[in-house]
């Protein structure tokens, strides 16, 4: 979603909501693995080893041209299984874990070559040894940064000279720190002053770069807990209240250890007019720091804030990541990946639907949900009813395998135990399809006196001799993704919980025993229109017997709608004055005076009518309507 150029679906207009890519105007790309993006460029990697890349950039990155409408294969590479690209330079990694580079500009691509065709990255002072065993790479502004199966880090490209800096992180014999170098050179942990005191940065296990130009941070996490950083800060904040600005080889995060007891595990950054933004993953928590000035909302934490955090503020509603991303192009926005699936991004940039929530308008200062949140909801894949004196829950009465339905008919002597393990989430956009396993979930019933609900998901009525309709609400903690279960509590040993319903000139009674008795009016009795009562009669269907086991009723003016046990819909009465044109609410007949079963109709569990149309809910929760 976003800018028509960037979007590889050959399109020639914005989009502000998910569309799909494209190889061609009829097929899409798929079987992907992994993607990057820089600028107006994308890059994926798909299960067979391809390279695919498009939008709009440096022709050197698109095949030797400036825009590629829709996904197309980037020639010169196969067998690859990671990607990476900035606005100069873009990088494969292969099987075999040597790095492939091309691009724009000779000292950004760690081949010493202005070229459209991917080379081997070559490593060392002396650029002759061949970059093996990559599994990450980064390459954000001038600058990449790459970590190797061994822990180690090495950078290569132009990084920093506007705040006097020296900033890739290594050391040169005859130069000294170094602020530009064609092929990847080894970061050292420390200051080094000659080759024989060369301490390098070990045990990383990840790694990142942001920035424009040569004004590059970069990122690593050593052990999986503990942040280090080296570059251009612009400001301190960038690094937790750093007393730095720069860094020409790693510091730790000031008050990381402090604050948060070196539990950094993932870092993300992006950049907002020159000045950086973090967000890292701290114990399964997301937070944000940096430059959030005002009207950014680059952090996501509710509010403007000032020009910088001065500590890391909580990404609201981003508990629980699967990924998360920061842009850097000089654009504050970000988004994130939650475990259920759906996608969240933030930012102030939107006028191009960047942030796909179906929308031009920035979120502001809080996340917004990728493909809008109106339809997202819980999933009840299973549940059982079992007799209350069934304790151990070991014989079920009534198995929802296919999924709870939206009404539940409960008997007092019962109990409804919902699978919580059958609990999943489904978004507008979903990563994982349909959806994800749901996180940790409530329980709520609105009606105690009626039944209650424990948090093992065993809803319970109470025998008080109430009976009557509640709901239960199921919450994902995480998300507050409410699902609702329609709960009618009815007498044991019945059909259907009692319900009263009126016409025009008459009214319909469904009994506990589920059958149904109407008064009044002779043409809306259902009993084959044998004159006006003012007392109950039986509705009856065309074979003179009794209609039975009806969970359901509904009414309008002289017709009734019924709703039994095993999901049909019956219904009688006459239709009147501008109802008979075309009959539709009385399947084509202008008076039926018993009950009729309704054609096309099945699994139902609630009905409606109204003066210009009739209406079933199924048991799945879909709405037909004539």
């Amino acid at each position: 979603w976003g800018a028509a150029a960037a979007l590889g679906t050959g399109a020639t207009v914005n989009s502000s909501a998910p569309v799909q890519v494209k190889t061609n105007s009829t097929t899409y790309l798929e079987n992907v693995v992994q993607i990057a993006a820089a600028g107006s460029i994308t890059y994926a990697v798909t299960a067979d080893g391809k390279l695919y890349g498009w939008g709009s950039g440096a022709q050197q990155l698109l095949n030797n041209s400036s825009t590629l409408a829709y996904a197309t294969p980037i020639n010169g590479v196969s067998d690859v299984i990671l990607t990476a690209v900035s606005e100069y330079a873009g990088y494969a990694v292969t099987k075999s874990g040597k790095l492939y580079g091309w691009g724009s500009n000779a000292t950004f691509t760690g081949t010493t070559t202005v070229t459209n065709t991917p080379s081997l990255v070559k490593a060392g002072e002396s650029g002759e040894a061949t970059m093996d065993d990559v599994i990450s790479i980064r390459t954000s502004g001038y600058a990449t940064i790459a970590l190797k199966s061994n822990g180690t880090v090495f950078t290569w490209g132009q990084a920093g000279t506007s705040l006097g800096g020296s900033i890739l992180g290594s050391y040169n014999a005859t130069s000294g720190q170094k602020t530009s170098n064609a092929t990847p050179v080894q970061v050292l942990q420390g200051a080094a002053t000659a080759v024989k005191t060369k301490n390098f940065l070990e045990s990383v296990t990840d790694i990142e770069a942001s920035g424009t130009g040569n004004d590059i941070i970069f990122y690593a996490v050593q052990d999986g807990d503990t942040a280090v950083w080296w570059g251009n800060a612009q400001n301190a904040n960038t690094v937790y209240a750093s007393t730095a600005t720069q860094a020409v080889t790693p510091l730790k995060f000031a008050n990381g250890a402090a604050t948060y007891g070196n539990k950094i595990s993932r870092i993300h950054a992006g950049i907002s007019g020159n000045k950086h933004t973090v967000v890292e993953h701290i114990g399964g928590q997301t937070y944000a720091h940096g430059y959030v000035g005002a009207n950014t909302g680059a952090i996501g934490n509710g509010s403007q804030g000032t020009a910088w955090s001065t500590y890391p503020y909580v990404v609201n509603a981003a508990n629980g990541l699967v990924d998360f991303a920061s842009s850097k192009n000089n654009v504050a926005i970000g988004g994130a990946i939650r475990m259920d699936g759906s996608v969240i991004t933030w930012g102030n940039a939107n006028n191009l639907g960047q942030l796909g929530d179906g929308s031009t308008t920035p979120s502001g200062t809080v996340p917004v949900q990728v493909g809008g949140s109106s339809s997202d909801r819980l999933v009840l894949g299973a549940g059982n009813i079992y007799d209350k004196k069934d304790t151990s829950h070991t014989k079920a009465k009534k198995e929802y395998t296919s999924g709870i339905p939206v009404i539940v008919r409960l008997s007092e002597d019962e109990v409804l135990v919902i699978d919580k393990s059958r609990i999943t989430t489904n978004s507008s956009f979903n990563v994982f399809g349909t959806g994800g396993v749901a996180s940790a979930v409530t329980f709520t019933s609105t009606d105690e006196s009626l039944a209650t609900v424990d948090q093992n998901g065993i809803v319970t009525p109470n025998t008080n001799g109430k009976y009557g309709e509640l709901e239960i609400y199921v919450t994902e903690t995480s998300t507050r993704i409410r699902e609702t279960i329609k709960l009618q509590i009815k007498p044991a040993g019945s059909v259907a919980m009692p319900q009263i319903v009126a016409g025009t000139n008459h009214m319909a009674v469904l009994k506990a025993d589920g059958t149904v008795w109407t008064w009044g009016a002779s043409t809306a009795l259902g009993n084959g229109n044998t004159g006006n009562s003012n007392t109950p009669v039986q509705v009856l269907t065309a074979a003179n017997t009794p209609l039975r086991n009806v969970v359901n009723i509904a009414a309008y003016g002289y017709m009734t709608y019924a709703v039994t046990e095993d999901g049909k819909l019956y219904r009688w009465g006459v239709a009147t004055g501008w109802q008979t044109t075309n009959n539709y609410i009385l399947n084509g007949s202008t008076n039926i005076y018993y009950a009729t079963q309704v054609t096309g109709v099945s699994n139902a569990v609630l009905a409606e009518i109204g003066p210009m149309a009739g209406y079933v809910l199924t048991s799945n929760g879909d709405l037909y309507g004539w």
